[in-house]
């Protein structure tokens, strides 16, 4: 986080997060004060570039497919993520995650929060940001796409959140709260889509 941050900022590193992982692993595992030591000592580069590549095949959330789906019918649906490109196109056909466009900040040069990143992703969708809708599960990133004036959508999901105190008490502007829609799952965005929410 503070090296995304870093960068999103301006300063040095690389956008391409593939690179940072790795980067992060071998200090890690070369560090003469890390407990994981000993395993750096063990693996190779082929054996470090595997397990870098983890991040290419998490599963996603139960519902993410199901309710991916049931969006795309009627809206264009991209993620908008500091992944590179290959991972992001990984993970979307290891979890089976339907996009319609995958936005890489790769692609931009820097990381979120950079407001680059939101305001070029809407400007490659030819939308204006009030006609795009931010969904994530991490309220700096919606703040931060609020700020470029698109519309929040905050997904609750256990312990992804830095701060749990802060996740769990995140509420919608309805309740007073600073994003637009607080849902627990992209079935139930599907369904406040359905009924005309945030159209």
């Amino acid at each position: 986080m503070i090296y995304t941050k870093r960068v999103a900022h301006g300063g040095a590193g690389t956008p391409n997060v593939d690179q940072m992982h790795r980067e992060i692993l071998d200090e890690m595992l070369d560090s003469a004060s890390s407990r994981w030591k000993r395993l750096g000592q063990v693996l190779d580069s082929a054996g470090r570039e595997k397990l870098n590549g983890v991040w290419h095949r998490l599963n996603g959330w139960p519902d993410a497919t199901e309710g991916l789906y049931a969006l795309k019918k009627d809206f264009i649906i991209a993620t908008l993520s500091n992944g590179n490109v290959r991972l992001l196109v990984d993970m979307a056909k290891h979890a089976d995650l339907p996009w319609d466009m995958i936005f890489s900040t790769e692609l931009f040069g820097t990381y979120k929060p950079n407001p680059s990143a939101y305001l070029s992703a809407a400007q490659h969708l030819s939308l204006p940001p009030r006609k795009c809708a931010m969904v994530a599960a991490h309220i700096e990133d919606l703040r931060a796409a609020k700020g470029q004036g698109m519309r929040t959508v905050y997904v609750r999901r256990p312990k992804e959140e830095a701060d749990p105190v802060d996740g769990e008490g995140v509420k919608s502007m309805e309740d007073g709260g600073e994003v637009d829609v607080v849902v627990d799952s992209f079935v139930e965005l599907a369904g406040v889509f359905a009924r005309g929410g945030l159209v």
